[in-house]
């Protein structure tokens, strides 16, 4: 899971809540936080409290925000239309900036539910690998990309993960299936399985298809995985679906190394398994991100809901020493301040 940090920031711009008078919109990091009126300054050091971390009760009764959290946890909200994500707090200790405070409070990142069940738990494989965390790019930390590199965005679809990997093992190449992080027996009806019983064929050909070209280049291939997001009777944002499932790749790895975006768009087309929509190729900007995070999803044609937000990726797969691989997500503002919504990836 993607870190959440909570650390001491510098607040780096204040602005006019144009629907209350007696609050006021913080910008931290590339958050924006509800905030009393007058109670900071531009420059203020303050502890920020991100969403979906859990705080203590002793700590959120200090804080004098008990009342506001749902069972301790922060949620992203809406204040008189205002998006507010988390909450700030005097620096009184004065801690250092950037320092993670986690610890010290005894605040943990808040888990969603535990994946879907109804099939059996398989003992995980070394090379079966999970998927790369994404971060958000609204930390500042995370803010790898450049001005102006090309970048491909697209739709992230809010459903569940899904690995399905063939994989060298003592008895040959096999076929695994799985969530993002626990493999999954073949053969029990699983959700897992679903994109096999829907595009076994095309993933059968794309398998041969990448054994036979790696193959003749290495001698050997050890791993093929393919990324993909289920979704339908899923979460609570269903695309139309009922109480039906469908699917669509968002990524693929061969012993390890993802493929570059065009590359991964030919080897869908070809062997026929679509993709996750496709919203923007182009310069990077922040703008662009927002812009493209916001409205309704790509997979309805009518009476579509919203949209989750955007996957960041450049077009040409490289890493960064904090990051590790440049992949990055940008929720957008009514995705997170939904009502009763459900995460569970």
């Amino acid at each position: 899971m993607a870190e959440i940090p909570v650390k001491v920031v510098k607040i780096k711009e204040i602005q006019e809540h144009t629907n209350a008078d007696k609050l006021e919109l913080a910008i931290v990091g590339g958050w924006q936080v509800c905030i009393p009126k007058g109670q900071f300054q531009v420059g203020d050091e303050a502890i920020y409290i991100p969403p979906d971390v859990v705080i203590p009760l002793e700590i959120s009764d200090k804080w004098g925000v008990t009342k506001y959290l749902s069972k301790g946890r922060v949620k992203a909200v809406r204040l008189r239309g205002e998006p507010s994500y988390g909450f700030l707090v005097k620096n009184t200790e004065n801690y250092p900036l950037e320092v993670d405070l986690k610890e010290k409070f005894g605040i943990e990142k808040w888990e969603p539910p535990q994946e879907f069940s109804g099939g059996l738990m398989e003992k995980p494989h070394p090379l079966f690998d999970t998927y790369t965390d994404i971060q958000n790019i609204r930390n500042e930390e995370y803010q790898v990309l450049e001005d102006g590199e090309e970048v491909i965005l697209n739709e992230k679809v809010h459903g569940t993960n899904s690995r399905i990997g063939y994989i060298r093992t003592e008895d040959g190449m096999q076929i695994m299936v799985g969530s993002r992080t626990t493999r999954r027996k073949l053969g029990h009806n699983d959700i897992y399985e679903f994109p096999l019983m829907k595009y076994g064929e095309q993933i059968e050909k794309l398998f041969d298809i990448l054994v036979r070209r790696y193959g003749m280049l290495r001698q050997e291939v050890d791993s093929i995985i393919l990324f993909g997001e289920i979704y339908g009777k899923v979460q609570d944002l269903r695309y139309g679906l009922g109480a039906d499932f469908d699917y669509r790749v968002f990524d693929l790895s061969i012993d390890g190394k993802y493929f570059n975006y065009d590359e991964l768009e030919s080897l869908m087309k070809n062997v026929g398994i679509p993709m996750v929509p496709f919203i923007y190729r182009g310069p990077f900007d922040m703008k662009t991100v927002k812009d493209c995070a916001k409205g309704d999803t790509c997979l309805m044609e009518e009476n579509p809901h919203i949209r989750e937000g955007v996957v960041i990726r450049p077009v040409v797969e490289r890493t960064n020493p904090k990051l590790g691989r440049v992949i990055l997500k940008y929720i957008s503002d009514d995705y997170l301040t939904r009502k009763d919504g459900t995460e569970n990836h």
